[in-house]
This record gives C-alpha cells, structure tokens and sequence, in this order.
C-alpha cells in the first residue's frame, strides 16, 4: 500500500528499509522527490543522496524532535 507521507519533498522522515539482499536498516532521509516507484532522498546514514524502491520501505513517519 503506498504511504503519502513518501511524497512529501523536504520533510525528514524515518524510514524501515529492506535491501535487495534482506539486509533492514532504520534511517533518517530527507526527501528529495519520488515516483510511483521510487524514492529519491539524502540519507543521513550513508551521508549522501540514495534511491530507494517503495516497494521495499516497510514503514515511514515524520522525524521528531528527541529529548
């Protein structure tokens, strides 16, 4: 099911991500752009501008501020 919040460029978001290998990481992204299939955002992991497929975003939500 697609998750609208994907399609909100410049919003920072939390994501739980797939890999193509099985492979789940948790990571903080600032989107870009996106498509149907695709999401284009900076990932403060790896400290760069990734692509990520939708269909292997298992869940995403709005980051917030932590105390």
């Amino acid at each position: 099911m697609e998750q609208p919040i994907l399609n909100l460029a410049n919003e920072k978001l939390e994501i739980v991500y797939m890999s193509n290998s099985g492979t789940f990481t948790q990571r903080t992204v600032k989107v870009v752009s996106s498509d149907e299939v695709q999401v284009l955002a900076y990932c403060y992991l790896r400290n760069e501008i990734r692509r990520f497929s939708k269909e292997n975003i298992l869940a995403a939500f709005p980051k917030t501020l932590q105390h």
